[in-house]
């Protein structure tokens, strides 16, 4: 078992299957898509911080009803179950 991006996630792909997926997930743009995986497994160990970031994800909503235990969410009212505006979006 190969041992993914993140601590708690894992694959069962071998050497070959990640080398094939590889290729079909860098279809037309192999160099760029290989360029990027290599940044992406390798600058936070060798700690580089690229120009651009690598990856970037929006929360478009803080929305949450399933009041866990562990979250302090539940507990405080820090007024963020607000959708996001479409213009600060854009």
């Amino acid at each position: 078992m190969r041992k993914s991006e993140t601590l708690v996630q894992y694959t069962k792909e071998n050497i070959r299957q990640l080398i094939r997926n590889n290729i079909k997930r860098g279809q037309g743009k192999l160099l760029p898509y290989m360029i990027n995986r290599f940044q992406w497994t390798y600058f936070p160990k060798l700690k580089i911080v690229p120009r651009f970031p690598l990856n970037i994800d929006i929360e478009v909503s803080s929305r949450c009803n399933l009041a866990c235990d562990h979250c302090f969410r539940q507990y405080m009212d820090i007024k963020e179950n607000q959708l996001m505006d479409a213009g600060t979006y854009k």
